[in-house]
């Protein structure tokens, strides 16, 4: 039987990994410091056609919208030259399906 890690940090931090993420991030939920700029962006219509962009707009103000028990935001990065193909089209649920490339 493995060791617990010392924290739940700790513990996304290894998973991550194991699920090939290279990049992994944390940051305390609070009310976005730069809505207004994006607010801005919608308003010159810089959305286009991802009218999705609009419609949840609101959200995007304070994830706490979404969901008011959040604490703590966790931001994953993949590299895109992955040197292991499987881990980009993976059907493992847990990852998804990432598309690279053009």
């Amino acid at each position: 039987m493995s060791a617990k890690p010392e924290t739940p940090e700790i513990w996304i931090r290894q998973k991550a990994e194991e699920l090939g993420f290279g990049l992994v991030g944390f940051a305390k939920v609070a009310p976005s410091r730069t809505i207004g700029i994006y607010q801005d962006w919608l308003r010159q219509g810089y959305a286009g056609a991802m009218e999705y962009l609009e419609r949840h707009a609101e959200l995007k103000e304070d994830p706490r919208h979404l969901l008011p028990e959040a604490q703590t935001l966790i931001a994953l990065g993949m590299h895109y030259q992955t040197v292991d193909p499987d881990l980009v089209q993976s059907d493992n649920p847990a990852l998804g399906r990432v598309r690279v490339g053009g």
